[in-house]
């Protein structure tokens, strides 16, 4: 009985600092986010007067670097909802392709900056609309690309997307999309593919440390992806890609 009840305290001690760990990162992150938002603002004020060359260079700089605070603290607190079992997902219609239209002309632009060939392919007929949370959709395949990019420096980024037929998962009224991203990059080392998905994580540190980031992507996306009813996996293989 002893042991048993000390197994409960110290499940519930366990569960107590879990939820005051992530009442406090959701704080912090909103109270970070209110100055990142005031900095972008001011920047973005700043880049309408004149500017010499080197001034430019310096908001651009400045808003580059709140963009990618923001990204991160935006992170947290998305992680920090998720283990606290507060995101939810909203349900309303858009159209898909819509959706990978937009993500294309966004991948495109970034890959260009590093002469990388972009394409997106449709393999099938998509739904006009279907139901579903648009913005974290595009959340999770904004990660994959963004990453695809990151860590290729030559060959190219493909977005692959199809409407699954007859599939055994379907229920009455949903579809199911198949997405996938493909890269000619560095590509993931086997004993670290299963490593990629967890919190805090990066495949390499010492190619990702450069790339900034608090590893929080790919965990967030794949618990959204789950959220879905999806799975999110990764076939890697070094030096060849993603």
């Amino acid at each position: 009985k002893q042991a048993e009840q000390a197994l409960i305290e110290a499940k519930e001690a366990a569960e107590t600092t879990a939820r005051l760990k992530s009442e406090f990162l959701t704080t912090i992150s909103h109270e970070i986010r209110t100055p990142i938002h005031g900095v972008l603002g001011m920047t973005e004020l700043l880049q309408t007067t004149t500017l010499d060359d080197k001034q430019q260079r310096y908001a651009t700089n400045i808003q580059r670097s709140g963009e990618r605070l923001l990204r991160i603290v935006n992170d947290i607190l998305d992680f920090s909802n998720i283990v606290t079992g507060n995101l939810h997902l909203e349900h309303t219609a858009f159209s898909p392709r819509e959706l990978l239209f937009e993500l294309s002309h966004d991948c495109r632009e970034q890959a260009q900056h590093k002469q990388l060939k972009f394409s997106l392919i449709i393999e099938n007929a998509l739904p006009e609309r279907v139901l579903g949370d648009r913005d974290r959709l595009r959340q999770v395949l904004a990660n994959l690309l963004g990453n695809a990019v990151k860590f290729t420096n030559q060959g190219s980024i493909e977005l692959f997307v199809r409407q699954e037929q007859n599939s055994a998962d379907n229920t009455a009224g949903t579809e199911t999309l198949y997405f996938s991203v493909k890269d000619t990059g560095v590509g993931i080392p086997p004993e670290l593919q299963s490593l990629i998905f967890d919190s805090f994580v990066q495949a390499d540190g010492s190619l990702t440390r450069s790339q900034q980031g608090a590893g929080l992507g790919l965990a967030i996306c794949q618990q959204l992806v789950e959220l879905m009813g999806g799975q999110l996996r990764v076939d890697s293989q070094p030096g060849t890609g993603s």
